[in-house]
């Protein structure tokens, strides 16, 4: 019941007037120029209609009166200069100038779309219904708000044609402007109910399309490529695909019925009210008499335009309709304030890092269970335990992409909630399992920002201690060389363990005196890993550093060694503490790992 409430009121004018507003002030903040052209050309078509319409009254006349052939002759050279002064200003507009206008709307627009995204917390994306709203806000916002001005041109041009053309048809007969003036709402409504068929269908069609999507896209990336010709995986997307478009063929049945009736209706009462307009128009002329043959001629064509112009105008409407039903999830997405904000602090220098009693919970699902402990300047920490134990949640804690359930982790002593967010994020440097390469060049990538040529010693510096260095002086262009091929036809692709490389070598670009290693060399062999975590253990000899990995390479270089287990620390203590305890956890990882960094 709330549900079907919540529709209704999402159908109410008042909601769909306040959306489509929405909507024109985007227009208005990005392209008052798009606006200021949309207005006036809705205006200089619409009395276009009209001036056509009473041109075809004139040359009735000028025939039935008998006017000499050179005067009929200059109005219609007039009507073809006129035409041609218009379509040479129409073509200008859509042709040259409008192009122009959409690409810089669109690009302003999806600047702030992308900002936003930029500033949504991290776990707006475990949300499939925000996350729904928020792609179909990214991919639908420019085409939107260009529908919509387009619309409102049309809009504009039917109103004021229609205003124009009716004036002409009452003077011919009052009714005529009644007939049409019913039928016409009648359509309204069988439209508007059609409407709602579609937004619902498209609702149902959401979810269903980014299934598809995503189907789409893993046989198209290369990364994927490998897997789908050497696996059976492509059995199953397939047959995800499959069960979308079945579940896509049960919507478009569930809709299908209601749609025809709906459509028959709206078509069966245009043309029964044009069908209605023109006996009785005939009648008027053949039967009493009371309408002359001149104002016949203009007046069939007034109808017709008129039936013409209110179809469409009632279109526009309807689309205006749709628009605004749009809108609700844009709003959405744009209202949404982020739950993980920051104080008006500013961090210093880093001195310690402590958590106390911290949980974490995902919906039901508790991943942390009371964690405490303290990381001091120039400590080397190993956290280390099973993936799912939890490591790489507390480190999404500690760079506050997510806020403990319960607890608190200060900050030289401070709660890191006090702090300014960016500021606080900045202190930290951090390479994530799940690292990403763009396609930019080398430098950029390690940068992780513009690279403008002053920061190329700092970006060699990084790429030697991340150990790239045997490869980049591989590479013809060196750090200009650009990485992947999605832009580039001549880019290189890396292996796993290069492009890890210079993930790794971002946090040693970035002037950072704490440093979190998640599973830094997960995509690597037991030995190079050993001799990477050397290389970044020495390279980071003054800095304090955090390494995350279910695998023991870097733990006997570690200060103090936590075992994660089922988000606890199990043990605690250095390497040499834990692996002397032969009933412990670390003790039996320790060995089963053992001959991998045994010299």
């Amino acid at each position: 019941m709330m549900e079907k409430k919540k529709e209704e009121k999402k159908l109410g004018l008042g909601i769909l007037v306040r959306n489509n507003v929405f909507l024109f002030r985007i227009a208005c903040k990005y392209a008052p120029l798009y606006v200021i052209c949309t207005v006036v050309e809705g205006i200089a078509w619409g009395i276009n209609n009209a001036i056509e319409l009473y041109y075809t009254k004139m040359l009735f006349d000028m025939i039935g009166e008998g006017k000499p052939f050179l005067t009929v002759l200059n109005l219609i050279v007039f009507m073809a200069v006129y035409n041609m002064v218009l379509y040479l200003c129409h073509y200008s507009y859509w042709k040259v100038l409008k192009p122009i206008i959409q690409k810089n709307l669109q690009y302003r627009l999806h600047t702030e779309l992308f900002e936003k995204a930029r500033s949504l917390d991290l776990a707006c994306y475990d949300d499939p219904e925000f996350y729904n709203d928020f792609i179909w806000s990214i991919n639908e916002s420019d085409g939107r708000v260009t529908k919509q001005l387009d619309d409102l041109s049309k809009l504009i041009n039917r109103s004021v044609a229609s205003v124009l053309v009716t004036g002409l048809i009452v003077t011919i007969h009052p009714i005529l402007a009644a007939i049409i003036f019913f039928f016409t709402a009648a359509r309204i409504v069988f439209q508007m109910l059609a409407a709602k068929v579609d937004y619902n269908r498209a609702q149902d069609f959401n979810p269903l399309d980014r299934k598809t999507n995503y189907v789409n896209r893993m046989f198209r990336l290369a990364d994927c490529a490998k897997e789908i010709r050497l696996t059976r995986v492509s059995e199953n997307l397939l047959c995800e695909h499959e069960k979308a478009v079945d579940e896509k063929m049960q919507i478009v049945r569930k809709y299908a019925a209601k749609r025809y009736w709906l459509a028959v209706a709206t078509w069966g009462m245009m043309s029964l009210g044009d069908g209605i307009v023109i006996l009785f128009l005939l009648y008027e002329l053949l039967v009493t008499g009371s309408v002359a043959l001149g104002d016949f001629a203009a007046g069939v064509t007034a109808i017709w335009q008129l039936s013409w112009l209110l179809r469409d105008l009632l279109d526009r409407l309807v689309k205006s309709k749709e628009h605004a039903l749009f809108v609700d999830k844009m709003k959405t997405f744009l209202a949404y304030q982020p739950k993980i904000v920051g104080g008006t602090k500013t961090p210093g220098a880093f001195e310690s890092l402590e958590l106390r009693g911290v949980r974490f919970a995902y919906k039901d699902d508790e991943i942390l269970r009371g964690i405490s402990l303290k990381i001091s300047k120039g400590d080397k920490i190993a956290f280390v335990g099973y993936n799912g134990a939890g490591k790489t949640t507390l480190v999404k804690l500690l760079m506050r992409l997510y806020d403990p359930t319960e607890g608190e982790i200060l900050y030289n002593g401070i709660n890191i909630k006090e702090y300014d967010l960016d500021a606080y994020r900045a202190c930290i440097g951090a390479v994530f399992q799940d690292y990403k390469i763009f396609a930019s060049t080398v430098a950029e990538n390690v940068l992780a920002d513009v690279d403008d040529g002053t920061r190329r010693d700092t970006v060699l510096t990084a790429l030697q201690k991340s150990a790239f260095e045997e490869k980049l002086v591989t590479l013809d262009k060196g750090i200009d060389t650009e990485l992947t091929r999605e832009f580039y036809k001549d880019g290189t692709n890396l292996s796993g363990g290069e492009e890890q490389k210079i993930a790794i070598a971002r946090v040693f670009a970035k002037p950072c005196e704490l440093l979190i290693m998640d599973e830094p060399s997960s995509a690597l062999d037991p030995i190079s890993e050993y001799k990477l975590n050397h290389s970044i253990s020495e390279s980071a000899s003054e800095k304090t550093v955090i390494f995350i990995s279910h695998r023991l390479s870097t733990t006997r270089h570690a200060d103090r060694v936590y075992m994660f287990e089922s988000g606890k620390v199990i043990e605690e203590g250095t390497h040499d503490e834990l692996v002397a305890n032969t009933d412990g956890k670390y003790y039996g990882i320790w060995h089963a790992q053992a001959q991998y960094y045994t010299e």
